[in-house]
């Protein structure tokens, strides 16, 4: 394979770019924000890997990755990584059920989530129990829960937003108490689990990436004792082992998304590995951001406090790096 972007994909990058710049910039984390969801809609990334003729663009895992980074630069709070996860696992059916939800997503009028831990039992079509940290669960239309469907107007679902560290990204416990279910059939969605997994890698390196521009900027037109304080070797040193760790993060990222465009075997060792990779070096990107910028690092004011939250809650969010590499380690005997 080839480690780089196409002329395709770079255009995508830059065109995602673009858009974020001009309607969804930094947000200080106060979640959706009004008319940028169905501006993303017309963009066509919530349907971003749906089939075209379900309403998506038809794109791969390495597209995904290009347009999530670009996602994490920004700390987008839209529920997209949420809704990509859901139309993953739904894609992976041929089932009319899914399929009509699919057409919904990829038309803006769905927000879909998935909830991935707790204990939730299912009697015929019937949901009890209980789960938390469930991405956009407070706002989402649609809940998938293994191969069940919950609409979020369901009797018997109970939905509570959970304060966290992290006011980028909604966090919700849901509480099933025989809550009605549509069943659909497909395949395992070990796939699906597997592409959730890069797409949050991507967010993570994109996030990273703004760190270390941000940090590198500082440190390029703050002046201290005479001199820029980029000069300083320790902080030249900081930065460029920042730089290698994130480009060879986004490396392995690139591999396990094009092994996931070939159907190869290796996808579920590719991709906790490169999910544990990205999770590290986001929050080793965001700590010495905030070491380099000094005491304005620290405010509020500053949106430096921002990426280090993103950081730490998206560490465990899909899995520490200590059970992806765990699981890499299953997987090859060790």
């Amino acid at each position: 394979m080839h480690f780089g972007l196409s002329d395709e994909q770079d255009d995508l990058r830059r065109t995602v770019r673009k858009f974020l710049d001009d309607v969804a910039p930094l947000s200080p984390g106060n979640g959706r924000r009004t008319g940028v969801w169905a501006r993303m809609a017309e963009l066509g990334l919530p349907g971003l890997t749906v089939a075209p003729d379900l309403g998506g663009t038809g794109a791969g895992p390495v597209e995904l990755v290009v347009v999530m980074a670009e996602l994490g630069r920004v700390l987008a709070c839209e529920p997209v990584l949420s809704t990509v996860y859901a139309a993953e696992v739904l894609g992976s059916c041929d089932d009319p059920v899914a399929s009509d939800w699919l057409v919904r997503i990829t038309s803006g009028t769905c927000v879909a989530t998935v909830v991935t831990g707790g204990r939730v039992v299912a009697q015929g079509d019937r949901l009890t129990g209980e789960a938390s940290w469930v991405v956009d669960g407070a706002s989402a239309d649609l809940i998938v829960v293994g191969r069940h469907l919950v609409q979020a107007d369901s009797p018997g679902l109970v939905r509570t937003p959970l304060p966290t560290f992290d006011n980028t990204r909604s966090l919700a416990r849901l509480t099933f108490t025989d809550v009605a279910a549509i069943p659909f059939t497909g395949a395992a969605p070990s796939r699906a689990d597997d592409v959730a997994l890069l797409a949050l890698a991507a967010e993570q390196i994109g996030g990273a990436r703004e760190c270390l521009r941000m940090a590198t900027d500082h440190a390029t037109n703050r002046h201290a004792f005479g001199r820029p304080i980029g000069s300083f070797q320790a902080i030249q040193h900081t930065c460029a082992t920042l730089h290698l760790e994130i480009e060879a993060a986004w490396a392995a990222l690139l591999h396990a998304a094009w092994t996931a465009s070939v159907a190869g075997p290796d996808l579920p060792l590719l991709a906790a590995t490169a999910a544990a990779s990205a999770s590290e070096v986001f929050v080793h990107a965001a700590t010495e951001n905030i070491q380099i910028h000094g005491g304005i690092g620290f405010t509020w004011e500053h949106p430096a406090h921002l990426y280090l939250r993103r950081a730490r809650s998206s560490y465990e969010l899909f899995g520490s790096p200590r059970l992806n590499r765990e699981r890499a380690a299953a997987l090859i005997e060790l």
